[in-house]
Formats: C-alpha cells, sequence, structure tokens
C-alpha cells in the first residue's frame, strides 16, 4: 500500500522528536461512542518507507510517498491511512508546518 503527497524538503525540519509519517488504524470503542484514529506504525518501523524526490529545482517543488509493506507479521485486518507531516519553506525563508492525509483502506486478514 502506498501513498504519494505534495512535499517538502525533510531537511526543513528533521523531526527528532516526531514523526515525517505515520500509518493510522480507526478504532471503533462501542457504537455509542465515535471512532477514532490510532497511530498503528511510524516512520521508525522498517515496514514503513519514506521516500521524497524533488521534482522541480526551478519551482522547489517535491512530493513523498509513504509505502506501508503489509507482509508485515505483526499486521492486524482494519480500516487504515497514511498521513504526513511536512515543513515548507516560504520564500522568505520561513518554515510553516502542514499534514496530508490519504484515503482510508481496508487491509483483510
Amino acid at each position: 500500500m502506498s501513498a504519494t503527497f505534495i512535499g517538502a524538503n525533510p531537511r526543513n525540519n528533521l523531526r527528532l522528536e516526531g514523526s515525517y509519517a505515520v500509518v493510522e488504524k480507526l478504532i471503533s470503542h462501542t457504537e455509542a461512542e465515535e471512532s477514532e484514529w490510532q497511530v498503528a506504525r511510524d516512520d521508525n518501523d522498517w515496514h514503513l518507507v519514506f521516500r521524497w524526490r524533488r521534482i522541480s529545482e526551478l519551482l522547489a517543488t517535491s512530493e513523498v510517498t509513504v509505502e506501508w509493506e503489509t507482509a508485515d507479521p505483526w499486521l492486524e485486518p482494519g480500516i487504515y491511512r497514511f498521513r504526513y507531516f511536512g515543513d515548507a519553506k516560504g520564500i522568505g525563508g520561513g518554515i510553516t508546518a502542514f499534514e496530508g492525509v490519504s484515503g482510508q483502506f481496508e487491509l483483510v486478514g
């Protein structure tokens, strides 16, 4: 499974205390309670691959692909999505954090 996002250079924020990308799982508590998204994998996991590439030097545009190798032996069936965390550098040098979220997908056991 993979998702591609319009991205930003990872060197804009090294995220030493955070992640560039995560896989989130939809958790349903009960029918009466609302569901919530919980982080199932982050980019410390060997099965989650983060790739950044520059699209245009002139326009300083780039893209990020997040790929989850679902041969993971600890995989649980369920509804998942990808979340990407980036930091864009403006023309004046200021940095602005942003997030991207993929559509949801289902993995079956």
